[in-house]
């Protein structure tokens, strides 16, 4: 029998990730919490616009990247993106595999109605051409 009282729903969840990152052009607290039930649950908190995006990972995704980063989160985090309509509105999104391309063979690019102005910017900066 399962005690009703045992635990509340909140202390199911273990904080496996809480970082700072740009995604495009806005910078997110990101939060990744494990549930009990072995989905991840993430959250993108843009502190500027007072936004906050929810996203949740299934189970079964969740285990299959965990293997496939070694359980690094930070990783994790940098295949996240944010998409947005021509209302603003926000959504998060995670690649879950950044290398393979779409089942139509070809990698496509994202349509230009949701490129907007996101664009990112390597860790290096601006990069120079003319070396």
């Amino acid at each position: 029998g399962e005690d009703p009282g045992a635990a509340p729903p909140e202390e199911a969840l273990r904080c496996v990730l809480k970082e700072g990152r740009w995604i495009g052009n806005a910078y997110y607290l990101i939060e990744m919490m494990a549930d009990s039930a072995g989905a991840l649950q993430v959250t993108a908190f843009d502190g500027e616009a007072q936004v906050q995006l929810d996203l949740v990972v299934k189970e079964k995704v969740h285990r299959r990247l965990f293997r496939e980063l070694n359980g690094d989160y930070a990783q994790l985090a940098a295949r996240l993106s944010v998409a947005s309509d021509f209302s603003g509105y926000r959504r998060l999104l995670l690649e879950e595999e950044p290398s393979a391309a779409p089942s139509g063979g070809a990698a496509v690019p994202m349509p230009p109605s949701t490129a907007g102005t996101v664009r990112s910017v390597s860790a290096g900066g601006e990069v120079e051409l003319d070396a």
